[in-house]
């Protein structure tokens, strides 16, 4: 919870006996949390970050979702990144109806299973169990989703009911988060070393606890993506290439649109993304 923004003490004028308010020193985002599971006797926990919305309806629909699979240990709805000016009576119109997936490595990534920190609940056993979220810069809420995943069923809905407010290229264009996010170009932070996600999938699959399938190999193969597209944003060429050229990009991408960058000079694909920028500018 941050202090810049006065959220403490807003949060003290709501006169609500279920409100328990627990402040820490700033040790990161993975501590925090990681505090305030500890201090919930609750059998489920869910978590809402402080630029993001819940729906009126969202904790229902997540609590419908556990009832109706009692063996789930983790259950979320879709979630969508909007922009800073949405609000939630923009959502109220959308669809009700829903679909449902059990396959976290082949959906979550996808537009219809859309998981992030603030659509996902998950039994506080099984948090637990997993050992929380880990101390990462960034990264940190993909990682402990897929972790659980790997050894937990996990419920997901395509209905929306949380929003990431921010600029939809805001994370993938700004200075901060491409230092925080383990991107840079070197030999030990590239394919799949190059986020705590992979990491861990490379770690499960090299002790031989984790078969590589279609859906596994997709799931690499977007978070690998993720990390080509921050590089055209950030204009670092050099990183791109050593990236759709490096092994693990071989296994697991290609072929993919982002292999023709391989053959382009630098000035051409740096021209190519600035095009882009301006054109996305436009639109807005």
């Amino acid at each position: 919870m941050s202090r810049v923004d006065n959220s403490i003490q807003r949060i003290k004028e709501i006169s609500c006996d279920k409100i328990r308010i627990y402040s820490k020193d700033n040790g990161g985002v993975s501590s925090a949390r990681n505090m305030g599971v500890a201090k919930s006797n609750a059998e489920w926990i869910a978590f809402l970050d402080a630029d993001d919305l819940w729906t009126p309806f969202h904790l229902s629909h997540l609590d419908a979702l556990i009832s109706r699979f009692p063996e789930a240990c983790m259950v979320s709805s879709a979630s969508k990144v909007v922009s800073p000016r949405f609000t939630l009576d923009d959502s109220l119109s959308g669809p009700v109806g829903y679909s449902l997936s059990h396959n976290f490595f082949r959906d979550s990534q996808g537009p219809t299973f859309s998981v992030h920190t603030s659509s996902v609940a998950i039994r506080k056993a099984a948090f637990d169990e997993v050992g929380g979220f880990l101390p990462y810069n960034s990264g940190e809420d993909v990682e402990m989703w897929a972790r659980v995943a790997l050894k937990k069923k996990v419920v997901m809905s395509s209905r929306c009911t949380s929003y990431y407010r921010r600029d939809p290229d805001e994370g993938l264009a700004s200075d901060a988060f491409f230092k925080k996010s383990c991107n840079t170009p070197n030999n030990e932070c590239l394919g799949i070393n190059s986020t705590p996600v992979l990491r861990m999938i490379k770690k499960n699959i090299e002790a031989e606890e984790l078969y590589v399938d279609n859906d596994i190999k997709k799931y690499v193969a977007d978070r690998l993506k993720v990390g080509a597209r921050i590089r055209v944003h950030q204009g670092n060429v050099d990183g791109l290439k050593k990236l759709i050229t490096h092994p693990d990009w071989k296994a697991f991408c290609s072929p993919c649109r982002y292999d023709v960058m391989k053959y382009l000079p630098a000035s051409m694909i740096l021209t190519l993304r600035n095009a882009y920028l301006v054109y996305k500018n436009m639109k807005r």
